[in-house]
């Protein structure tokens, strides 16, 4: 789930501070409270982006930051849901107002029995052409597969290369990862 959390204060001259609402302190008090709120077991939370304020010497009226939420379960999803409505109505900056907007939601990916029959097919054709049996693993949602698997698509997810550091500058995937990877995508082809 993508919000955008929209912050507003009020500005002034910043030899005048003390008279201000810093929409940018605000942020940085909810940011914080939001780094808390993940576990490598479900929910993870990452602030991507953020901007406020207009020049150095002026109190910040506005300051805005996108968070994307992922989760493994409708139950997280709900925790979220009210963490982030519990957030917004709290005001660390006395006098700052705080909107958030939804921009996007997907799915946790739901290991429903058509999916697990899928795998547990998919496993057998793997080891029967000599790659090693893969194991389930719940995901913090998010993927294109989760979509797929919520209009009720059986789906298999996480067949690709081996690699790191995904989605910066840095990401590679291992080149010895790839044969197995499509051998893999071709066992998956023969179970549909």
């Amino acid at each position: 789930m993508k919000l955008r959390f929209d912050i507003t204060g009020k500005a002034i001259h910043g030899s005048k501070c003390f008279d201000g609402i810093s929409a940018v302190r605000e942020a940085a008090y909810k940011i914080i409270e939001l780094e808390k709120f993940k576990d490598k077991e479900g929910v993870t939370c990452n602030v991507g982006t953020i901007e406020g304020g207009t020049v150095t010497n002026v109190v910040p009226e506005t300051c805005s930051f996108t968070v994307d939420f992922r989760f493994a379960s409708d139950e997280q999803f709900r925790e979220i849901e009210k963490t982030v409505e519990r957030l917004a109505a709290t005001s660390f900056v006395e006098g700052s107002v705080c909107k958030v907007t939804r921009l996007s939601v997907r799915p946790a990916l739901d290991p429903n029995e058509a999916n697990l029959e899928m795998f547990r097919r998919f496993n057998e054709v793997c080891t029967a052409n000599g790659l090693p049996e893969m194991i389930t693993r719940q995901n913090t949602g998010g993927s294109d597969a989760a979509d797929m698997a919520a209009a009720g698509i059986t789906t298999l997810d996480s067949l690709g290369v081996v690699g790191e550091n995904t989605h910066s500058i840095r990401e590679k995937a291992e080149l010895c990862s790839l044969r197995e990877s499509a051998k893999r995508l071709a066992c998956a082809a023969y179970c549909l």
